[in-house]
């Protein structure tokens, strides 16, 4: 049987305005401003640390998902 590992998870997000904020109810663009970091630890309900912080040396592994079809503009 193999082993068990215990891995640290750590999320990164850059502190940057979002470029387009889309109000999906009338599927237009929503009149607002917001941060990419502050975003970010609101969906994913966990702290978040700054994208410019990262340091991959003190990592074992840095998985980047690619940018969805929800942060292009329509």
């Amino acid at each position: 049987m193999g082993s068990t590992a215990l891995l640290l998870v750590k999320l990164f997000a850059p502190n940057a305005q979002q470029m387009y904020i889309v109000n999906h109810l009338k599927e237009s663009p929503a009149g607002e401003k917001r941060n990419v970091l502050e975003e970010s630890a609101r969906r994913a309900h966990e702290d978040i640390e700054d994208l410019a912080d990262l340091n991959p040396s003190k990592l074992e592994a840095v998985i980047m998902p690619p940018a969805g079809a929800d942060s292009a503009p329509r």
